[in-house]
């Protein structure tokens, strides 16, 4: 197995109405606009990191990018051999993509459901004020960004390909039975303490994907979310809820050109000398009623 993947450090996006973003990321998000690149789009701050959330103009909506954080450049080094060892095809970025992604070197996959993803190294820090919406701060840090929920049609492989190309743990698994909409697989899995990082689901979505999830500081950070996107016209998709697996309480919500994010606090934080897996059948404890 390679060197362990550390956390989710960024995603990016490409969107065909990037002219709506900064509003929706700033007003509804309460992310803080950050330095404008040099291909037109647009990227967002919530911790030290000079960016954390990428979007660029083009044609559709759809991901570009999900960006996983690895110690250093030798570790860098021993995911790529890994990668390639195992079939998957790798391509070395340059100093123009790292440069777009605000990191120092990059390499670039895709999982063998199509997902296309960047393992980097030595995100940019910078110290200037984050100024943002009103709350407590995003959890980042060791943690990561969030996680991120994205599609594998074939399931068994690109759940494979995390676990045992990428070194990630396996949490739980669920089987979701959504009214008028046959069953489908979901699991979720990590790489540091935050219960996911990622999920896989056998379910499509045009974006590439499924949801984007940010962790808010405090239950009133979620509160006052909500009522912030209500007041601003953002789309609302759920009210808030309690999941089952991670047990954060959040709700959802939808960006211009069709992304959905989840808004979200608490959560398990687990042991892997202790946890085992679970088959779960419920994703909610509570809440979640639909909106919009």
């Amino acid at each position: 197995m390679a060197e362990a993947v550390r956390a989710l450090g960024y995603v990016s996006l490409q969107s065909s109405v990037i002219d709506e973003w900064t509003a929706f990321a700033t007003e509804g998000l309460g992310l803080m606009a950050s330095e404008t690149r040099v291909d037109g789009g647009l990227s967002f701050r919530l911790d030290e990191w000079a960016a954390r959330l990428m979007v660029r103009p083009g044609a559709t909506d759809v991901v570009d990018a999900v960006g996983w954080q690895v110690r250093d450049a030798l570790a860098l080094e021993d995911v790529e051999a890994h990668l390639t060892a195992s079939g998957a095809t790798v391509t070395r970025v340059g100093a123009e993509g790292a440069h777009a992604r605000f990191v120092e070197d990059l390499i670039a996959c895709e999982d063998p459901a199509g997902n296309r993803f960047e393992i980097f190294h030595s995100p940019l820090i910078v110290h200037d004020p984050l100024s943002v919406a009103p709350t407590s701060g995003f959890v980042t840090g060791p943690q990561g960004l969030g996680h991120v929920v994205l599609p594998a049609g074939n399931m068994p492989e690109t759940f494979d390909f995390y676990r045992r190309v990428l070194g990630f743990a396996h949490r739980d698994s669920m089987l979701v039975s959504p009214p008028g909409v046959p069953p489908y697989r979901m699991r979720f899995l990590s790489c540091n303490r935050r219960h996911h990082s990622l999920a896989l689901t056998e379910a499509e979505t045009p974006t590439r994907l499924r949801h984007l999830m940010l962790n808010v500081g405090s239950v009133s950070d979620v509160g006052v979310g909500f009522e912030r996107c209500q007041s601003k016209g953002v789309n609302l998709k759920t009210r808030i809820g309690q999941h089952s697996n991670d047990e954060m309480i959040s709700f959802y919500l939808t960006s211009p050109g069709g992304f959905e994010f989840e808004y979200a606090t608490g959560g398990l934080e687990i042991d892997d000398a202790s946890w085992t897996t679970r088959e779960l059948r419920e994703f909610r404890l509570w809440g979640y009623e639909p909106l919009g």
